[in-house]
């Protein structure tokens, strides 16, 4: 049997095709650990989310549950953390159980998101039936306080931006060191 560096030719052509494999896998969009949450049972109790969704494109979607978008059932609560793309909009429809009425909202994230979101927080809420999202993101100057009781401690590092209706103004591109820190040329921090 013929061999390649003491290897059957076989098990060659299976490592060569594994990596040609892996290669045009890894070739997709750039992974940032997100998470997207909401709870409105005590901030907007008159309020249930009908459909969300946050969107690479118009086909690939981290959205809510089919089942109940299909049975038109709201829900006040969700939570999802995992590797993400980078999204390129938020889609939000939700209803005023009081009155009945039902809103919706596409809203374009270009110009809303800093390029890295690393560890990036997203959350909604309403007032006075008016969607705001905001996003929180790590603040890597930020030193554990011992004096500080958990869970208070877990949050503090984090900065909260309203990224809409508000428009961050956010100053690009950011840059990640090789100890993982993210600045602005100059080194300037995240400001939005």
């Amino acid at each position: 049997m013929p061999a390649l560096l003491g290897l059957p030719l076989f098990y060659v052509a299976v490592i060569v095709i594994t990596c040609l494999s892996l290669q045009a896998c890894l070739g997709g969009p750039k992974l940032y650990f997100q998470t997207l949450d909401f709870d409105l049972r005590e901030s907007n109790p008159d309020i249930e989310v009908l459909n969300y969704q946050y969107c690479i494109s118009e086909n690939d979607c981290f959205r809510m549950s089919r089942g109940y978008v299909g049975r038109g059932v709201g829900i006040q609560q969700s939570h999802y953390a995992g590797p993400m793309p980078r999204g390129t909009f938020w889609y939000v429809k939700w209803r005023v159980k009081s009155t009945g009425t039902v809103y919706e909202e596409r809203i374009d994230l270009a110009n809303r998101l800093p390029e890295d979101v690393t560890d990036g927080s997203f959350t909604f809420r309403f007032v006075d039936s008016r969607l705001h999202v905001d996003l929180s993101l790590p603040d890597k100057e930020w030193r554990l306080d011992p004096s500080r009781p958990e869970p208070v401690n877990r949050y503090l590092h984090l900065k909260q931006y309203e990224i809409y209706p508000a428009q961050p103004q956010w100053q690009s591109p950011l840059s990640v060191d090789a100890a993982g820190n993210t600045h602005r040329p100059g080194g300037e921090g995240i400001k939005p």
